[in-house]
């Protein structure tokens, strides 16, 4: 079977797990072939620098806004 997911899919995939993280693995145990595009490829930068825009509000109504690996680092503190 060949597949072709969205960028979102294989972030999530590959950071969250789940069903899209099934496909991912499904992928490199070889039981389907992922396909990809030139305008998916172009799109994973976007995806993975997150929302960089969002970051330099810093705070908004008193709650802050910080990046997945700094609240990683908050809860393992």
């Amino acid at each position: 079977m060949r597949l072709v997911l969205d960028t979102n899919t294989v972030v999530s995939g590959l950071v969250w797990g789940g069903v899209p993280g099934q496909l991912i693995e499904s992928a490199v145990a070889s039981k389907v072939h992922l396909i990809t595009s030139l305008p998916l490829l172009d799109e994973l930068p976007s995806i993975v620098s997150g929302d960089s825009h969002l970051l330099a509000i810093g705070e908004y109504r008193g709650i802050p806004i910080i990046t997945p690996a700094t609240a990683v680092c908050r809860l393992t503190v």
